[in-house]
């Protein structure tokens, strides 16, 4: 993917806020290989931009950054734009340009943050400024002293500026329409000195030296690999200078060619892989690490290196471990319910290649050691995982398609065995089925080996099919030889019981004769005198029984009279507490109804003492105006009997009738005073007397409630009570049946 003109990568919205833009993060998470970044920052309106277009090659207006030719700002925010670089395999540069700092519309927390974005997702970093490098362009670069606030290395802690500077790219400084001699003594020197001797300690004690000395200290220590390079203004007229990006590059000086040729040199000869803690970053990575800054940024944290890089290497790991994941699931087909089943050696086969690319896939990704290794595990178990289901299932479709296998070779020998056998020689016929039946099961078990053999569970399934079948025909055939066995010889009992019956009838016929005369005279002799003495036992027994059951026909009265005492004793105790709680409850309810009378007196007292005031507020009112209508009515006839009198009269006329209408007012005032102090207090008093008259309702509510609760009690106790004299007299009642009948 190539881009055909620059994304915005990180833009700001109206509520100050960072965001990472989604088609940029698109952009870089599709690249593959190394990343190189080349960012450049500096004061707005210094040609950030119109550098990186020529860095980048770019001539053509629409397919370049933003270059403006006003005082405002162009670029906002950072964008990005990226180019494969040529004989490199797959390696892409990306150029990042920045906004400019010092603008209006930006305050310095927010140029301090993307100054420090620039630095932390560079590579590469260009600073640009104009003129020459003295104390105001130190000063301009001041916002570094504030980089250990919004930058850590790790959470907790201060930062050490060594820390630091091991994440902070190669820094290159662009002095634009340079015009100084590079000399030092009358000897020429390079920009790089030049540089140098500018980040150099300048004496003095003031506190703008030692604040600027601070910011070149700082300088040195977070860009240990630092450069210079000086260029000239591309043209010497003004108006196609404002103009410069639509001027052909033929047009410019040859001198800022040249230059320009210089720093294309420094920049790409010296360029190298975007890296954090020693590992190469690609695109995807830079992404996730530019989110987890914004996010800090956001939030109103600082953001933390060590911390981002883990939420990298976790993003970079999940990602691998997808990807590897789909390797596998292309490479090993999951075995599925209802398939034909494969050999065991084929599937773990498949596995073995699949799970070797998917290794192999993990292994080229440039991983933190522990991140590769919990990576590696994580993909080890989740592939066994799917290759243990797949066996799993594999073994369930095998024994499936075994038993089909069998049932289908199984269904002739079947068919054969349920011919119904001879009944005149079941003996030859058992003999013949049998050894039919091992003839073809031998062929079933050769036809079994032919089509199955190789599948899991062959002899398992096989064994079992055997001891099943084979049992059930082997007990079947003996069942039916023993049933026809049996069946000629009960047909030979029958008729031979039938002789001996006839016989043994003839015979005991007339014995039976003789036996049933004498027996019948023996049993009525027997009878009668068991006749006569049941009925002697019998009238005594009857006699005994009367006796008991009038005594206990005596006790169950007496108890009977006691349990309905005990029971109008019960209930007239029970019908008192009752008419007690409910004159109690109508007691309550009389107070809570003159508690009511009493609150609606109250307030009615109330209300009507606040009218009364209002009525005499409204009186004094009322007598004020007639005072001032009558003071009015006195002061136009004293102007119509002294007309003609001094203007000092007149004055101090006006005067007199300015003191009474200020006195007037005051009264007036005092009025609506005294209204309002009487309003609030009513208003107190109604809700003093309101909060009291609610706090006793509620108190005789809840005594209400308590005795409600009581009555109810006392009615199921009285329920229950007589539920249970019930139950006791039916129960007595049935107890007395039931002894009679058992008796």
């Amino acid at each position: 993917m190539e881009l055909t003109e620059p994304l915005p990568f990180i833009t700001l919205n109206d509520d100050e806020t960072f965001h990472v833009s989604e088609e940029a993060a698109a952009y870089l998470s599709c690249l593959d290989g190394e990343i190189s970044v080349v960012a450049i920052a500096g004061l707005y309106r210094t040609g950030k931009s119109y550098l990186l277009n020529q860095l980048l090659g770019r001539t053509n207006e629409h397919t370049m950054f933003g270059v403006g030719g006003t005082v405002n700002a162009m670029t906002k925010g950072i964008w990005i734009w990226g180019q494969p670089v040529q004989d490199q395999g797959k390696k892409t540069i990306i150029f990042m340009d920045t906004e400019g700092l010092g603008s209006s519309q930006r305050s310095q927390t927010q140029d301090t943050r993307i100054f420090a974005l620039a630095l932390l997702l560079s590579s590469f970093f260009i600073y640009n400024s104009r003129g020459v490098i003295d104390a105001n362009a130190i000063e301009d670069l001041s916002l570094v002293v504030n980089l250990t606030k919004y930058i850590q290395v790790n959470a907790g802690g201060t930062t050490d500026l060594a820390a630091l500077a091991e994440f902070f790219p190669s820094f290159l400084w662009v002095v634009r329409d340079f015009t100084l001699q590079l000399e030092e003594d009358g000897k020429a020197i390079t920009p790089k000195d030049y540089l140098e001797k500018a980040l150099k300690p300048q004496p003095g004690s003031s506190e703008d030296t030692m604040h600027k000395n601070q910011v070149r200290a700082m300088l040195a220590s977070f860009f240990p690999d630092r450069n210079c390079i000086t260029m000239v203004r591309p043209l010497n007229d003004e108006n196609l200078l404002r103009e410069l990006p639509k001027q052909p590059f033929e047009s410019l000086r040859a001198e800022f060619r040249s230059q320009l040729e210089t720093l294309h040199h420094i920049v790409f000869d010296s360029l190298k892989p975007k890296k954090l803690m020693s590992k190469h970053l690609s695109g995807s990575m830079l992404v996730t690490l530019a989110q987890n800054y914004v996010e800090a940024f956001n939030s109103g944290a600082t953001p933390v290196i060590s911390s981002a890089w883990d939420r990298v290497v976790a993003a970079q790991s999940e990602q691998a471990l997808d990807a590897a994941r789909d390797t596998f699931s292309n490479n090993f087909k999951a075995v599925r319910i209802g398939e034909k089943p494969q050999s065991e050696a084929s599937l773990v086969a498949e596995y073995e290649k699949a799970a070797s690319n998917a290794q192999e896939q993990i292994i080229e990704q440039d991983f933190a050691t522990d991140a590769f290794a919990m990576c590696s595990h994580q993909l080890m178990e989740w592939m066994q995982t799917q290759l243990i289901a797949s066996l799993e299932i594999n073994v369930k479709n095998s024994k499936s398609f075994h038993q089909q296998v069998l049932e289908r070779l199984y269904a002739p020998i079947a068919a054969v065995a349920q011919t119904t056998m001879d009944k005149d020689s079941p003996v030859s016929a058992l003999h013949d089925t049998l050894k039919n039946y091992k003839f073809a099961m031998a062929a079933l078990v050769d036809a079994y080996h032919e089509e199955s053999d190789e599948y899991p569970l062959h002899d398992y399934v096989l064994a079992n099919f055997l001891s099943d079948k084979a049992m059930d025909s082997i007990v079947e055939w003996g069942t039916a030889v023993t049933m026809l066995f049996r069946s000629k010889d009960s047909a030979t009992q029958k008729s031979i019981l039938a002789v001996r019956g006839k016989v043994t009838a003839l015979q005991s016929k007339a014995q039976a004769t003789a036996d049933m005369l004498q027996q019948q005279k023996e049993t009525f002799e027997r009878a009668l005198f068991s006749i006569n003495e049941r009925l002697a036992e019998e009238k005594m027994n009857l006699a005994a029984e009367i006796e008991h059951k009038s005594g206990e026909i005596a006790r169950t009265k007496m108890q009977i009279e006691r349990i309905a005492a005990l029971h109008t004793e019960a209930e007239d105790r029970l019908k008192a507490e009752l008419d007690l709680a409910k004159l109690e409850l109508k007691e309550a309810e009389e107070a809570a109804e003159a508690s009511r009378r009493d609150h609606f007196s109250m307030l009615t007292e109330t209300q009507n003492q606040r009218l009364e005031k209002e009525r005499a507020k409204n009186a004094k009112e009322q007598d004020l105006m007639q005072g001032h209508q009558a003071l009015l009515e006195k002061v136009i006839a004293l102007e119509r009997e002294l007309g003609d009198q001094q203007a000092d009269q007149m004055l101090a006329t006006y005067k007199a009738e300015q003191a009474c209408n200020q006195k007037i007012a005051e009264l007036s005032q005092s009025c609506d005073d005294l209204s309002t102090e009487l309003k609030t207090q009513t208003i107190a008093e109604i809700r003093s007397v309101k909060a009291k008259h609610e706090g006793e309702l509620k108190a005789l509510q809840v005594n209400l409630n308590e005795r409600q609760a009581i009555l109810s009690a006392l009615q199921e106790r009285l329920e229950a009570k007589r539920r249970q004299n019930l139950h006791s007299t039916t129960k007595t009642s049935t107890g007395r049946k039931e002894d009679c009948v058992v008796q």
